[in-house]
């Protein structure tokens, strides 16, 4: 079972996106800030597969700058940024694809299926150095 860490501080928005992943069979976390998010970095126990976060979060933190944090962290984990508002491409870290709101649910599945594909063929992020 695949651990999902959602970073979304729009409460109807989490709603609906952990009920999509969790429909398909991963186990979701959600957290509304980003440094909530960076704190299962702490605990290998609680270590995420893929992270998914909006751009635009509460607190201090914008989902490019969490999506910094934890490719430090750990750079094989595979980052997903989505949010309502348009970004240029030069706002997103490299390599993060980015998804715009409301999702197409097949092809936000799909891109979840496809990185963490990724990640089985290189080996768990789970072992990542903090």
């Amino acid at each position: 079972m695949y651990k999902v860490i959602l970073v979304e501080d729009d409460l109807f928005g989490a709603f609906v996106i952990k009920d999509l992943l969790e429909g398909s069979g991963y186990i979701v976390r959600h957290e509304s800030d980003g440094l909530a998010a960076l704190l299962h970095f702490e605990d290998e126990d609680q270590l995420p597969d893929i992270v998914v976060s909006d751009m635009h979060l509460a607190g201090e933190m914008t989902g490019a700058e969490l999506a910094l944090e934890v490719r430090a962290i750990c750079p094989s984990l595979p980052i997903i940024l989505i949010s309502g508002a348009d970004f240029p491409s030069s706002a997103l870290p490299p390599g993060v694809p980015f998804l715009p709101k409301p999702l197409c649910e097949g092809l936000f599945l799909a891109l979840v299926r496809q990185l963490l594909a990724g990640v089985r063929a290189c080996g768990s992020p789970a072992r990542c150095t903090s």
